[in-house]
């Protein structure tokens, strides 16, 4: 296979693990993919906060900036493949949308606008430690609305695991609460008194992520993947660029634009790119508990390019912090994924 090919997997092509003589090979092809989104995971945390770093505030120009990329170039994908122009129009479904899935592709969209735009602005008030460690607040927000939407059925050891990770998070925001007080040094000039802050924009994206992570494994489980982005990338890129218009275009007109700030910013887009790109093939491939354990190196990666790279004063708590965060999803992952009698999810086709 070229290049194409390893960037573009065919769902429809390729079945999923376990069924032919070939699983072993896609189950290492994927699992380099999943390790391909870790990394990328800890290039736009690193971009942003080396942005962050130097006086960067424009957020949603970033999130602009990879819709437009992904609606621009999936538009002319599925045009390309021959699919129904009016699929990219509404976003989904080639047969007519009615009001709930419209409503539905626009809950999409408008939270992974704003948690992309979240998440980057908490990296002016908190460290990159704490950004990565505290995003794994997802975990717990899809459990509640996996139950309450797709009827997901939890286990005792379900429970245990998210216990466990959100005794993690509560013993990193009680470590950036001590930070705020002036124990340890602050993430960046002038936002010493901030770092909760940061920790609560952080919670609050990781709970819009969560948000759309379930309307994407809907979405994706009615319709091709690549018109889901076609459409995501249309719509995303209007809401993210009529916020950034109107909330950074002084920002934008006055910043003091140099070679550094455009090569990071391209690295942001491109990483972001590349896992809008590769997240939901993992997914139809191998499933989601399969990505989600594949991305917990993404807290490994990422505490050591903020403790190499940023240079960021990391205290013992963070390492308990974080040991419990892992344990508490490797626990709750033990017993694979809840049963959806709300519309299965692909591991179980």
């Amino acid at each position: 296979r070229g290049l194409w090919e390893v960037f573009f997997l065919d769902g429809m092509m390729l079945p999923a693990i376990g069924e032919g003589d070939s699983a072993k090979k896609r189950l290492v092809r994927v699992g380099i993919a999943g390790q391909i989104v870790s990394l990328c995971l800890v290039g736009t945390s690193g971009s942003s906060a080396l942005l962050a770093r130097r006086g960067w505030t424009m957020p949603m120009l970033q999130s602009f900036l990879t819709y437009l990329c992904i609606g621009v170039f999936y538009s002319g994908l599925v045009l390309y493949r021959g699919q129904d122009a009016s699929g990219i129009r509404g976003g989904v479904m080639t047969s007519g949308m009615d009001a709930r899935m419209i409503g539905v592709f626009l809950a999409f969209a408008i939270s992974d606008v704003e948690a992309n735009f979240t998440i980057v602005k908490a990296y002016q008030f908190t460290n990159l430690t704490s950004v990565t460690l505290l995003d794994c607040f997802t975990i717990p927000c899809v459990v509640c609305l996996s139950a309450v939407f797709l009827g997901a059925r939890y286990t005792w050891v379900h429970g245990a695991g998210v216990v466990t990770a959100v005794a993690g998070l509560i013993l990193l925001v009680y470590t950036d609460l001590k930070a705020a007080e002036g124990e340890v040094p602050p993430p960046s000039p002038g936002n010493g008194g901030k770092r909760v802050l940061g920790d609560v924009l952080t919670l609050v994206a990781a709970t819009l992520y969560a948000v759309s992570n379930i309307m994407q494994e809907h979405l994706t489980g009615i319709d091709d993947w690549r018109k889901v982005l076609a459409g995501l990338g249309i719509a995303a890129s209007g809401i993210s660029g009529l916020q950034c218009l109107f909330l950074e275009y002084d920002s934008i007109a006055f910043y003091p634009w140099s070679f550094v700030d455009l090569l990071l910013l391209s690295s942001y887009v491109a990483c972001l790119f590349a896992i809008y790109t590769l997240v939901p093939q993992i997914l139809m491939l191998s499933g989601a508990t399969f990505l989600n354990l594949s991305l917990l190196t993404s807290d490994f990666w990422a505490v050591l390019f903020g403790v190499t790279v940023l240079k960021e004063t990391v205290q013992w708590t963070y390492f308990v912090s974080f040991a419990a965060t892992v344990a508490g999803i490797v626990i709750y992952h033990s017993k694979g994924e809840p049963v959806k009698s709300g519309g299965g999810s692909r591991e179980e086709e």
